[in-house]
């Protein structure tokens, strides 16, 4: 008996942890306004793209979707934990407006004390509003009135996701899309960033459309490693629109980076060199430091490349070639930051392919997962010639990318696949990777992975059992803190 006294008093208490569902429907002001915070000792990774914007901040109110529930309580999941990304890498600082439903019925996050929060914040004004995955007319129309009469008056709007279909219409379309909010990022899900975004004007304001499936501020996700790195170049859009919105776009602009194409690499070319513009739209000359890095997608491993200065003449491009070091095949972003003596004023990014000839084809697990103690097999393919003293490099990581187990094989000409066995041990994690890596002269040309799974059954011990928890890209971060809690075993 008192083992099941001891489960469910540990369940309320998860229960009842910020930014998950409590059994209680009741809930008062301060509670309301707790879970409105976006307060957050959490500092996750992230490049600071606009951190230490020499426009200034631009104060900034964020509508947030927290899912189809009643306003008496909601699981945000990292909805909320999306404005505080947001705020890691620009100079948004604000508040948080939870709303919440489905159909016909949308409130409030606490009913009537949430509404009388949002009119309260709604009479000071704010530089930016963000509408953040959900459509603007399911609110009241008196809350729609509110925005919108600070956004005639010169207020910026980002409705990420759906539309303010009844204000953001054709004849206050701005066209062509102003080159700030689009040029110099990166390719995402196959399409650019014109794909995703269109201006408005709104009185003296301006309005942005991100139009994306929105979970709330970004996309909605699935988690994966390349997602991990890919998130950061999400948050960039999403901050190009902020700043534009509010006005806070800088006189500087990265108008091109390879001329806003992919650049395509060889890795066994000398001399890859990738162009980036820059121009100044301000009335005098500024100086700049621009500094480059290479970030590559799969891990999100970062090479700085070097700091140039550059003297920007009013009116006039300039440009620098940034040298691309032999890298992996595979996908890269050049990150571009731009500062002068106020701080940051421009930042894009582009993408960048390195491929290999040589390299590895593919790699191949027998099965999907393995209890410890029984034997998996991976099979890697390789493609191409592959010059003599080369070494095909096997090896396993963990959920914490350490390598647990690694093996060179000397390729024989004439056989392109290799197989290696791994015999899962008490150290494997339940997510791991096996890789295959080609390294010729020393360094890895290509690198192929394949993933597999060590279930942890955790039997005959007491577990601190979990209900639920994200699975989209953000989730990674709330695992390894639920983990760190204590949390041995999720239910899903």
């Amino acid at each position: 008996m008192k083992r099941w006294q001891t489960l469910f008093i540990l369940e309320i208490t998860l229960l009842s942890l910020r930014g998950l569902p409590s059994f209680s429907a009741s809930i008062d002001a301060k509670e309301v306004e707790e879970d409105n915070s976006l307060a957050s000792t959490l500092v996750t990774p992230h490049e600071p793209w606009g951190k230490g914007w020499a426009g200034g901040p631009a104060r900034t109110l964020f509508f947030v979707y927290t899912g189809p529930y009643d306003g008496t309580w909601e699981d945000t999941g990292t909805r909320v934990r999306e404005v505080v990304e947001l705020q890691q890498r620009f100079d948004l600082p604000g508040d948080a407006v939870l709303f919440c439903g489905k159909g016909d019925n949308w409130v409030f996050h606490g009913l009537r004390d949430g509404e009388d929060r949002a009119e309260r914040l709604l009479k000071k004004p704010y530089d930016l509003y963000v509408i953040a995955g959900f459509p603007l007319d399911k609110l009241h129309p008196k809350f729609q009135y509110l925005i919108l009469e600070q956004v005639a008056k010169g207020a910026g709007l980002v409705c990420c996701g759906s539309s303010a279909k009844d204000f953001m219409v054709a004849r206050r379309k701005i066209d062509p899309t102003p080159s700030a909010l689009i040029n110099s990022l990166p390719v995402l899900d196959a399409k650019t960033a014109a794909q995703y975004v269109t201006a408005y004007r709104l009185g003296k304001g301006r309005g942005v459309w991100l139009n994306y499936g929105a979970q709330s501020v970004g996309p909605r996700r699935e988690f994966s490693y390349r997602g991990l790195t890919e998130y950061d170049y999400w948050m960039a859009l999403v901050g190009r629109a902020a700043l534009w919105a509010a006005g806070n776009e800088s006189p500087v602009g990265i108008d091109a980076i390879n001329g806003d194409k992919p650049a395509a690499l060889d890795r066994a070319s000398h001399g890859n060199n990738v162009e980036v513009v820059l121009s100044n739209g301000g009335e005098q000359s500024t100086s700049v430091i621009v500094v480059t890095a290479l970030r590559r997608a799969s891990d999100g491993m970062k090479q700085t490349l070097g700091a140039t200065k550059l003297v920007l003449e009013a009116g006039k491009p300039a440009s620098l070639k940034v040298n691309i070091p032999a890298a992996r095949a595979g996908d890269y972003f050049l990150d571009v930051v731009a500062r002068d003596s106020r701080g940051v004023v421009a930042f894009g990014a582009g993408n960048v392919t390195v491929s290999s000839e040589p390299g590895i084809e593919k790699v191949e697990v027998d099965r999907t997962f393995v209890e410890r103690g029984q034997a998996i097999n991976a099979t890697a393919t390789l493609r191409g010639d592959v010059p003599a003293g080369a070494v095909l490099r096997m090896r396993l990581r963990d959920s914490y990318d350490r390598i647990v187990w690694q093996r060179d094989i000397s390729p024989e000409k004439g056989q392109p696949t290799h197989t290696v066995e791994y015999r899962a041990d008490g150290f494997a994690t339940i997510l791991m990777r096996v890789e295959a890596a080609l390294v010729v002269g020393g360094q890895e040309a290509d690198m192929k992975d394949a993933d597999f799974s060590v279930p942890k059954r955790r039997q005959g011990q007491m577990n601190f059992v979990m209900w639920d928890a994200p699975l989209d890209v953000l989730g990674y971060y709330t695992w390894r803190q639920l983990q760190e809690a204590g949390m041995g075993v999720c239910l899903l």
